[in-house]
């Protein structure tokens, strides 16, 4: 049903663009009366097609190239067949086609965008709404040739992996700065570079999420660091953490281990 909707949106859009909305009322009223008659052609059309090449069988979240050439040999058999229908209208019952020539190719073309579109956007949705939030590896695959593109796509595929791609690296100096499938291509000078920066960022990183670590961790147990280590504390009173001489021994071990 989602299917034959979108192939009745395309094939308004057609229109539209054929008529380029400056249509006067008598034009629309004339082509109103050509394609009330040709529309339930439209729809019994398409519903055949589309059943005979079971473009609806498939699981749209899995959609792939197999899915993209029923779809593609389902949208041009309607055309034709549109075509067809419209010379044996025009020749033997009222000398009107079903459709314009203009508007089946337009319909062709947004008919399979359309279609091809929704399966690709809802799997892109699937896809990302898969994916685990975890820390990242960040990868640097070596070679932007065929085989590079193979480890890219495959890394890239399987949900459970925890690389996360940030570029190429290739000895090919023509190659550096361009991009391949959105990544940037390196020239191996910068290698030492990049793993100095990387490096930098992952030691602020770690620090920053220590940080974090033993700041959640004292407050989960409600202890104060301070009087923990100190037997004191500056706020006093007013400190909303406990100040307890009986302190667990694991807790103790850990506050003194982090600080």
């Amino acid at each position: 049903m989602i299917d034959l909707f979108l192939s009745l949106v395309a094939l308004f859009f057609a229109y539209v663009i054929r008529f380029d909305l400056k249509a006067e009322a008598e034009v629309i009223k004339e082509e109103w009366e050509i394609l009330s008659k040709s529309i339930l052609v439209y729809v019994g059309v398409k519903f055949f097609v589309f059943y005979l090449f079971k473009i609806h069988k498939g699981l749209v979240r899995h959609t792939s190239t197999e899915d993209l050439r029923r779809i593609f040999f389902a949208s041009i058999t309607s055309s034709l067949l549109f075509f067809i229908l419209g010379l044996i209208r025009f020749h033997f019952i009222d000398e009107y086609y079903l459709f314009p020539t203009s508007v089946l190719l337009i319909e062709f073309l947004a008919s399979f965008m359309l279609l091809l579109g929704l399966r690709f956007s809802i799997k892109l949705l699937y896809l990302e709404s898969m994916k685990v939030k975890k820390s990242e590896e960040r990868v640097l695959i070596y070679g932007a040739g065929i085989s590079g593109l193979i480890t890219k796509r495959t890394i890239e595929k399987d949900l459970a992996s925890k690389e996360k791609i940030v570029g190429f690296l290739d000895d090919n100096k023509k190659l550096a700065g361009n991009r391949l499938e959105g990544k940037t291509i390196f020239h191996t000078s910068k290698l030492e570079k990049m793993l100095t920066n990387a490096t930098t960022q992952n030691q602020k990183k770690n620090n920053s999420q220590n940080k974090r670590n033993r700041i959640d961790t004292t407050k989960i147990q409600g202890h104060c660091i301070s009087y923990v280590k100190n037997g004191k504390c500056k706020y006093g009173k007013r400190c909303r953490y406990i100040h307890s001489d009986d302190v667990p021994g694991e807790i103790r071990k850990l506050i003194n281990k982090e600080e």
